[in-house]
């Protein structure tokens, strides 16, 4: 699927909004407020923290980002909002973020329509140790 979105119209597309933006779109992951403030200053943009989570929560109330919460609001998350179904297996000691291919709630969805439950969506994160925090 093609990264490309659509800007919303009443969204003002400022230079801050357009930079954070276009590294959300440019990166295959979810992003953590830490690392976008890096991944910008490697770029040698220089943004405020607080304009940074400015942008993002105006994103969010735009549908433009996805806020992703894991461990208890412990570590929040980024990505573009492309309209896709995907969950995460999040490691809890790097916060190294591994996407998912199948959707783990498949294996629910029977035992639910027996139970005539109608699910209208969810969300799902699984924390663990990835590879290399787990040899170490």
């Amino acid at each position: 699927m093609s990264k490309d979105l659509l800007w919303p119209k009443e969204l003002k597309k400022t230079k801050h909004r357009q930079k954070i933006y276009d590294l959300l779109k440019q990166e295959n992951r979810p992003l953590s407020i830490v690392e976008l403030q890096q991944l910008l200053h490697d770029k040698n943009e220089q943004i405020w923290l607080s304009t940074i989570y400015r942008v993002l929560d105006s994103f969010v109330s735009h549908n433009v980002v996805n806020k992703i919460n894991m461990l208890n609001d412990d570590a929040v998350y980024y990505e573009l909002n492309l309209n896709q179904h995907v969950h995460y297996a999040i490691c809890v000691n790097c916060r190294d973020v591994i996407e998912l291919e199948h959707c783990p709630m498949d294996m629910f969805e029977s035992q639910l329509i027996d139970k005539s439950f109608k699910v209208f969506g969810h969300r799902m994160e699984i924390f663990g140790l990835c590879q290399d925090c787990h040899q170490n």
